[in-house]
């Protein structure tokens, strides 16, 4: 089809510390979820469901796959899945294969953890979390479970795969030492086993040949001093290949610059909803999540969808040739179909020959300008 592609994250649930133990608080079952979906009717929507193991985003997720029961069941899952695939949409489940969960188990701190230089655990934050970093041994072994378990119970279905594409560390366990480029080549590997279609955040460039999509492709700079502008250099070499999806939208500060640039860029929108208010998880580690009612945001996915659908729908899977800038605030992207987008991003209506763009707005054009 002609339409571009949208991505929708989705929180299943999260724990709530209450004195001793933890409470499960439901944000988006299976069937939310799908009602959701039904609702907003979007074509070739990539949907992600994050925090669907049990006890949701802040616990460890199980080497199998299993459904935090307050969701729903597999078998609801699985027939969303296929509903999806015949509208052809995706559904993805959130991994994050090379993290240890610090306050969780589910695995031995002895053997399952890599170990710096300084005989240390690798520490970080993800998403709220403080974590360790596993081992690639029991990266391989996890991940391979995982991904096997999804391909049999839920197929079609894929896995969104946060971490393991742009985060590569060595590990100097004694007897043990692995460098950066062998956990490379393992990683690789394992992405070649895997029976599901992957996606990735952020990926770098060792994973782009295992990348069904690239989520949370970013639209700025780096901050180098020694760029003068932006450069949509990724976005370039991934056009007509992969499809790209950029930062969350609903966490924006400026939406509409964000679109314009997106539309530069021939990058599809990305959003992140729950069918609860976020007010429910004020005191959880997903409290990141500030704004994602889908009650509050639909008319937003759908106004912005159509805006880049209208740019960007023609020229879906064709790759980017020519990029131009014809006047200090007008840029000119040029596709493998002929077809061209101009944006402005300046305040003033920019004419070109036989066209105009109005201020902070794109064009299609069938020609180039």
């Amino acid at each position: 089809g002609d339409n571009i592609g949208i991505h929708l994250e989705f929180l299943g649930g999260e724990r709530e510390r209450v004195l001793w133990w933890y409470r499960f608080i439901p944000m988006t079952t299976v069937d939310q979820m799908a009602a959701i979906l039904a609702e907003l009717a979007l074509p070739n929507v990539d949907v992600t469901y994050y925090g669907w193991q049990p006890l949701g985003a802040a616990a460890q997720p199980p080497t199998t796959l299993k459904l935090d029961a307050s969701l729903g069941s597999l078998d609801r899952l699985a027939d969303l899945a296929a509903e999806l695939n015949e509208r052809g949409s995706h559904l993805s489940l959130y991994i994050d294969p090379q993290i240890a969960l610090r306050d969780d188990g589910g695995y031995s701190p002895r053997n399952d953890l890599a170990l710096s230089i300084t005989n240390q655990n690798l520490f970080g934050y993800s998403r709220g979390n403080p974590y360790h970093y596993f081992t690639v041994d029991t990266i391989e072994r996890r991940f391979a479970s995982l991904s096997a378990a999804l391909a049999e119970r839920l197929p079609g279905a894929g896995l969104a795969v946060d971490g393991m594409g742009s985060v590569v560390y060595s590990d100097f366990r004694d007897n043990r030492e692995l460098n950066r480029l062998a956990a490379v080549e393992r990683f690789q590997a394992a992405w070649v086993d895997a029976p599901v279609d992957l996606a990735f955040y952020g990926a770098n460039d060792y994973a782009f040949s295992a990348m069904d999509a690239y989520y949370g492709l970013p639209l700025s700079d780096n901050g180098y001093l020694f760029t003068s502008e932006p450069v949509p250099f990724l976005p370039i070499v991934l056009a007509g290949y992969v499809p790209t999806y950029g930062p969350v939208l609903n966490f924006s500060s400026n939406m509409h610059a964000d679109l314009l640039r997106q539309g530069d860029y021939g990058i599809y929108p990305t959003f992140f909803l729950t069918h609860d208010i976020t007010a429910r998880i004020l005191n959880t580690n997903s409290s990141w999540i500030y704004t994602s009612s889908a009650d509050q945001w639909s008319a937003e996915v759908r106004d912005a969808y159509a805006w880049l659908d209208a740019r960007l729908g023609p020229v879906r899977g064709e790759p980017i040739v020519a990029r131009d800038r014809l006047a200090p605030e007008v840029f000119a992207t040029a596709y493998g179909n002929g077809c061209t987008v101009v944006v402005n991003y300046g305040a003033t209506t920019y004419i070109g020959d036989g066209f105009s763009v109005g201020p902070e707005d794109a064009v299609l054009l069938e020609a180039a300008p």
